[in-house]
């Protein structure tokens, strides 16, 4: 699965626009454990939507410790 903050993937064509997802935990001991987490929490949604790249990737972290992340869930193949 491939995770990017960019709008395009380079070398990687765009073929389908799934949908978006979004996650958020609390970080109770890092913030980079609780980003951790949201990434492989994104990940799981945009598979089970049948996605294999989420582009467009936008952290928010706020001073009571929450990480929050959206995407835009895409299928891209090579080219």
């Amino acid at each position: 699965m491939i995770v990017t903050t960019t709008e395009s993937i380079p070398g990687m064509r765009i073929v389908k626009i799934i949908g978006t997802v979004t996650a958020s935990r609390t970080a109770w001991v890092r913030i980079s454990k609780a980003t951790e987490k949201v990434n492989l929490d994104l990940i799981r949604k945009a598979t089970e939507i049948g996605g294999n790249a989420i582009i467009g990737v936008k952290y928010q972290k706020d001073w009571l410790g929450n990480v929050m992340a959206t995407g835009t869930v895409v299928v891209v193949t090579p080219g």
